[in-house]
């Protein structure tokens, strides 16, 4: 992660990504994970019906390259959404406290 330029539109940095790295790492990912079910049911719900989806896909033998493929292309579309569904969460949460500053300015997209 060493040589990403941070950038004032930034929300999420290097040092966070390491923390949330080492808490996952003492917690479990299995503890991490309910705790992501309690507080956020909808993003996980999706998530994990992805993830479900690919790793029923994974288990077919032999998995054929074609297959592969297609199922980074599904994990890929799922992370990405999930980390935009987050970003308008985030927006939404601060937009009534954040008129006339930088958070306002930083992605047009998410004002709708």
């Amino acid at each position: 992660m060493s040589g990403v330029d941070h950038t004032p539109e930034m929300l999420v940095r290097t040092e966070d990504l390491m923390a949330a790295y080492a808490a996952v790492n003492r917690d479990g990912a299995d503890a991490v994970l309910a705790r992501l079910r309690a507080r956020e049911p909808v993003i996980m719900k999706y998530l994990m019906e992805n993830w479900d989806e690919v790793y029923r896909q994974l288990r077919r033998q032999p998995p054929l390259p074609e297959q592969c493929m297609a199922m980074r292309k599904k994990l890929t579309l799922t992370i990405v959404v999930a980390l935009t569904a987050q970003s308008k969460a985030q927006y939404r949460l601060w937009r009534g406290t954040s008129v006339g500053t930088l958070l306002e300015q930083i992605d047009p997209g998410l004002a709708g």
